[in-house]
């Protein structure tokens, strides 16, 4: 495992952006001050939704218990941090979901097998670690924690965890506006708390409509609220598409990185998805898109080709007032 230990965060805020030919984005950030002062840039990675049930606990069966992360194994495994959403229960008695069924259960080796192929953090605030009551949620935790994963999250109320990485400490404040409506009031003390905590402060979102491309109202008004209340960066996730990006106040809003591990395969959308990586130095946070698909590979994202990434990137730069001037090849926002 490649934690070091418990943490939280602040960062700051200007903003250029480079598409390269590589399918890969760059946004770089200015913090207002991160801790480190010889250590090396510490990149972190985060993936959309993983599901380890229904359709993909079947596929695994038949093609190994790695097949959903072949595509992206190296990537996975590169960063200091990888973080990703668990988007099921594991109960202490797993059924395996029925096609099309909605309360989702993961094999407790589920974990097992995220930690081998380089996650780090999980977030459990999502509408479905409690499609088991509060007995499988508390089962899913354990289960966590026994792969040697960190978990954060609870469906109902945010949570925070700070770690901390090559001397950076990281706040991450996962939240769900599914299941129960989010208390913003109390997202927002969470992350006054976590400004004194912490170097650098991600808020982690389950929220939004399911496979719309644009963010909803309710989307727009819980990020300017958090990014108001100290937040630096937010990533979201659970329309299972991939959603528009937003510059605010020089923060950046990724509203929905869509699917990474599912079963979706009913649409070309919900087989694609975003990893976003994040390199932090002492000057700047660089933010990295890498565009991925499922199609051609049921549950089993890949790197897309240059000729898709680029058209995913157009079309979802294209969604945004603040992003719509973003070209194919360069992009600078003032600092």
């Amino acid at each position: 495992m490649r934690l070091a230990a418990l943490i939280t965060g602040i960062v700051a805020v200007s903003v250029a952006i480079f598409f390269l030919p590589i399918k890969e984005v760059y946004f770089a950030l200015a913090p207002h001050s991160v801790t480190t002062s010889d250590n090396p840039p510490l990149r972190l990675l985060f993936t959309g939704d993983i599901m380890m049930g229904r359709a993909v606990e079947i596929r695994m069966e038949g093609r190994g218990s790695n097949y959903p992360f072949l595509g992206t194994q190296a990537l996975l495994t590169k960063p200091d941090l990888t973080i990703g959403n668990f988007e099921a229960a594991s109960p202490n008695v797993h059924v395996r979901t029925p096609s099309m069924g909605m309360q989702l259960s993961a094999k407790q080796s589920s974990f097992i097998v995220l930690a081998d192929n380089g996650f780090d953090i999980l977030g459990l605030a999502n509408n479905h670690t409690f499609d088991f009551g509060a007995d499988g949620f508390l089962n899913t935790k354990d289960s966590c924690r026994d792969a040697e994963l960190v978990c954060v999250g609870h469906p109902n109320v945010p949570q925070e965890r700070v770690v901390t990485q090559k001397g950076v400490r990281i706040g991450l404040l996962a939240l769900n506006d599914i299941s129960v409506p989010l208390d913003v009031t109390a997202a927002k003390a969470a992350l006054v708390r976590l400004e004194h905590e912490s170097d650098i402060q991600i808020a982690y979102m389950h929220w939004g409509e399911e496979y719309e491309p644009i963010h909803t109202p309710r989307q727009e008004s819980i990020a300017h609220s958090l990014i108001e209340s100290g937040a630096d960066v937010i990533v979201g996730m659970h329309p299972h598409i991939v959603q528009d990006i937003e510059i605010y106040n020089g923060r950046a809003i990724f509203y929905s990185l869509g699917n990474f591990v599912f079963d979706q395969d009913f649409s070309r959308e919900t087989q694609e998805g975003l990893l976003l990586e994040l390199t932090v130095s002492e000057k700047d946070i660089t933010f990295t898109l890498i565009p991925i698909t499922s199609v051609a590979s049921p549950s089993q994202p890949n790197i897309m080709n240059q000729n898709e990434a680029k058209a995913l990137l157009q079309s979802v730069f294209a969604r945004n007032p603040s992003t719509k001037s973003f070209s194919k090849d360069f992009f600078t926002l003032p600092r």
